[in-house]
């Protein structure tokens, strides 16, 4: 039977406050999902197709690198090969720096995951502090109020 109802307006307040809190972070942990997702497909792209220009470069100057010793080939010529070997390398470097700014995001999501239990477990505290705001008793009687002197 229900004794007493304690005045839990601002505990109703802070749970609807706290929801839209929890909403707003699990939209947001969505689209950094999503904008990870799309960073890994575009970091990995970039690499193979840097790596794959890097090999071919590579080859190609290698070869060189033999024919300027023979004699066959212009320093000029050995120096353009280098240039666009150097020029591959770094951009293949480069593509590889992607995979720190993945490391980066899935931090950001880390986060946002635990941002999100964090509200949960307010919420659920919240939720707690409201089943507690009503005083229930098993059995029937009479609630007195009165002073205490100690």
């Amino acid at each position: 039977e229900l004794l007493a109802e304690l005045d839990y307006e601002e505990i109703l307040l802070n749970r609807k406050r706290i929801e839209a809190v929890l909403s707003a972070r699990k939209r947001q942990r969505a689209e950094l999902q999503a904008l990870l997702e799309s960073l890994k497909v575009e970091v990995e792209s970039r690499i193979k197709e840097s790596e794959a220009v890097l090999e071919e470069v590579r080859q190609r100057y290698d070869s060189y690198k033999k024919l300027l010793k023979k004699g066959y080939i212009s320093k000029v010529k050995h120096d353009e090969v280098k240039k666009q070997y150097e020029i591959a390398r770094a951009s293949y470097e480069t593509a590889l720096s992607g995979r720190k700014k993945i490391e980066a995001k899935e931090e950001g999501l880390n986060l946002q995951n635990a941002r999100i239990r964090e509200a949960g477990a307010e919420l659920e505290l919240l939720n707690l502090e409201y089943r507690r705001s009503f005083i229930k008793s098993s059995i029937d009687g009479v609630v007195k109020i009165g002073r205490a002197h100690v």
